[in-house]
């Protein structure tokens, strides 16, 4: 039966479909697994996000991390769609992401299963020997290139309805921090500051402005449901004046291309993206608010401070 399906696949250049039984699989699998959890090793399987998954993982004795990524000659192996994915693109990322990388062929496990164990330990150990600090960790992550953020130019005076003028910048901005929106307006009023009187008039003027929404101090157009992070200084557009679904769309990118990751290396990226050297503690309220948002709408699995692709 082999046989023919072989002979159809190299005339007709169609899947060679072989029915390899799960269970064989997943006794090797659950053979490594009792193994190591009998050593005294804590271990996850299928760790990862859609059809990229780890076979094992071996968790750090007292860190939230994962020191060894396990992978075996299993169905997941064969499926992959060529041998440069099966030994080499696997293996290059979880590196780029600060894994070590084990691979146990099932030949090798089951004909010399003494030798094989101990070389697995040995491999476990000399992870441990050299764990990745907070710092290396995040310079391992891939940091995107985000689009430069696009300001409307406000004039320096102003003739017409300041409710218009509103429409056209958060047309063009949103979502846009009021604050930072009243901080740019401010000289059309003659004056450095902004007063109570100043704040007020142009709260009514945001009001009359008809496709312009209002929500927790940020100005959103019209039933907006796009968001996008934009790159700028902070000493222009501080994080403060960013909104929750900027900085939302901005961690889901960041996440997206580095696959699994911890929650700190997603923030140090995220806050060197912004323009900081270091999380502020202020910072960090604002990005776990995103990250919330991000998991609300089942973007990601968020557990145990590691952060991955749904």
């Amino acid at each position: 039966r082999l046989l023919r399906e072989y002979l159809d696949y190299a005339e007709n250049s169609t899947k060679l479909k072989l029915n390899r039984t799960k269970s064989k699989e997943s006794d090797f699998v659950a053979d490594i697994y009792n193994y190591l959890v009998d050593a005294g090793y804590s271990v996850d399987k299928n760790v990862g996000s859609s059809n990229y998954k780890i076979d094992l993982a071996v968790k750090h004795p007292t860190e939230k991390k994962y020191v060894l990524a396990i992978e075996c000659d299993g169905e997941k192996y064969f499926d992959c769609k060529s041998t440069r994915d099966r030994e080499r693109l696997r293996s290059e990322v979880l590196n780029k992401l600060g894994w070590k990388y084990y691979r146990i062929w099932s030949t090798d496990w089951f004909r010399n299963s003494r030798v094989e164990k101990k070389r697995l330990i040995n491999a476990i150990k000399d992870a441990l020997k050299s764990p990745l600090n907070s710092e290396k960790e995040s310079e391992l992550n891939i940091i995107p290139h985000f689009k430069d953020y696009e300001k409307y130019d406000i004039p320096s005076s102003y003739i017409g309805d300041y409710a218009e003028l509103i429409e056209m910048v958060v047309e063009k901005e949103a979502p846009i921090s009021e604050e930072w929106l009243l901080k740019r307006m401010v000289h059309l009023f003659g004056k450095n500051t902004i007063t109570k009187a100043i704040r007020d008039e142009l709260k009514e003027c945001r009001l009359k402005a008809r496709n312009v929404e209002y929500k927790n101090g940020f100005l959103y157009r019209k039933n907006q449901s796009y968001f996008e992070f934009r790159n700028i200084d902070k000493n222009d557009r501080d994080a403060k004046f960013i909104a929750p679904e900027e900085l939302a769309s901005g961690l889901e990118i960041i996440i997206r291309q580095n696959m699994d990751m911890s929650k700190d290396s997603l923030f140090k990226i995220m806050a060197k993206c912004i323009g900081y050297s270091r999380v502020t503690d202020s910072l960090q309220l604002q990005l776990e608010k995103s990250l919330m948002l991000l998991k609300k709408a089942s973007k990601i699995i968020y557990s145990n401070d590691r952060v991955q692709l749904k």
